[in-house]
């Protein structure tokens, strides 16, 4: 891991507008952002999902 979860955190406390999922592997790092097998259905997937729902708030309100 190149930070820890205690400076995520911090960050968090820092910026407006965040949102966090923990992804359900205790051992996932930066490396597996790229080389994990399931790194679809740990990460992807979600941020997609999210993507999506920030995208229909947006144009909702532009109509």
């Amino acid at each position: 891991m190149i930070v820890t979860e205690k400076n995520i955190l911090e960050l968090d406390k820092r910026l407006p507008n965040v949102v966090t999922k923990k992804v359900p592997y205790k051992l996932f790092n930066h490396v597996d952002f790229l080389w994990a097998i399931e790194v679809k259905t740990l990460l992807y997937d979600n941020v997609l999902e999210l993507l999506q729902k920030f995208d229909f708030k947006q144009n909702k309100s532009k109509h």
